[in-house]
């Protein structure tokens, strides 16, 4: 398996339950619909709580991202990486991943600029947006910058201490040590690392998950139940979910979401069929999002619920599409898909 392309690849599971394909899928299916949704009561369906679409879009803040890098860390450690190893490790994370990136970047920035979204920037300025955080495409900054930094101290030290890192990825992301370091996303990347060396560790230590799965799982069902008491208390009280991303209640969602789903959650093999096209998607269910969205608007549709289920479906069918089409011309699929 090639270890660069971790949203697309089958990884091994926990004995005979692999449900990783399955949690990448919804991981991709909440992104999407945040995104059609929108950030905010006056993007995407312009909606505001108490509205269901925005208090989940809102809910799941916690869960989204640190998903998608749980199962980067949980398939970067199927195969053991070895200093010799690190300069083809580090060429294919940039070549699958940074490259695909940045193009998405470019055009996602030249059509904010010809629709004049808050997303546009001057074209003189676009050389930022490939090393600064631009949209959602800081999360392959960000990713890319763990497997570079992390990739060379695991291979050096053999693939141990993971459990001593998480500690300490633990204390980064709660202190928000070196806050001010926008390069290649790097707030991002403290903010991810946690959640990544959970996938290492529950790869790397799957005997121990296998044989206590019952207890475990038990466990982050109570801190996800603990922490979404703690969203909603707040909720009720302030009118708002917990502001911080960088906190221990965020900090247990993401952690017993991420742990309950891999020894809990069915394998569903319609959503399965994602799993080609999910880079795909990621870089480029914006653009169709957003058209879907111009077209309902011109055509007056009102319905709030027939607009997600289509903007969702949009968001999906779009890239796959793209993707289909684009495969078949390699110069150009391997700039903007990877391959």
């Amino acid at each position: 398996m090639n270890r660069s392309a971790f949203f697309t690849a089958k990884p091994q599971a926990l004995a005979e339950h692999n449900p990783l394909e399955t949690i990448r899928a919804i991981a991709v299916l909440m992104l999407v619909s945040y995104h059609v949704v929108g950030p905010t009561a006056n993007a995407g369906l312009q909606i505001e709580a108490p509205h269901i679409l925005r208090l989940s879009s809102e809910f799941l803040v916690d869960v989204r991202m640190p998903v998608f890098a749980f199962l980067a860390g949980y398939i970067y450690a199927i195969r053991p990486l070895s200093l010799s190893q690190y300069p083809k490790f580090v060429k294919g994370k940039f070549l699958r991943i940074y490259v695909p990136g940045a193009v998405a970047s470019i055009l996602f920035l030249l059509v904010s600029n010809v629709m004049g979204t808050d997303f546009a920037r001057p074209v003189s300025e676009a050389w930022r947006v490939l090393i600064s955080s631009y949209a959602h495409f800081w999360f392959l900054q960000s990713i890319c910058l763990i497997f570079l930094i992390y990739g060379l101290f695991d291979a050096m030290v053999s693939g141990r201490f993971a459990p001593l890192v998480f500690i300490v990825a633990c204390v980064v992301y709660i202190q928000r040590i070196f806050p001010g370091m926008g390069i290649m996303s790097w707030n991002g990347a403290t903010y991810l690392f946690p959640y990544f060396m959970l996938g290492v560790i529950c790869f790397r230590y799957r005997t121990v998950l296998r044989d206590h799965a019952t207890a475990i799982a038990f466990g982050a069902v109570l801190v996800m139940l603990s922490s979404s008491a703690l969203n909603i208390w707040t909720y009720f009280e302030t009118g708002d979910f917990t502001a911080s991303k960088r906190d221990l209640q965020s900090l247990a969602m993401g952690v017993g979401t991420s742990v309950f789903a891999l020894l809990c959650l069915p394998r569903l093999h319609l959503l399965e069929k994602i799993r080609p096209y999910a880079l795909t998607i990621y870089l480029y269910h914006v653009f169709a999002t957003s058209f879907s969205r111009r077209i309902w608007d011109v055509a007056g549709l009102e319905d709030i619920w027939l607009r997600w289920l289509l903007g969702l479906a949009a968001g999906l069918a779009m890239p796959i599409l793209l993707h289909l089409v684009v495969q078949r011309i390699p110069p150009v699929s391997r700039v903007m898909l990877g391959r």
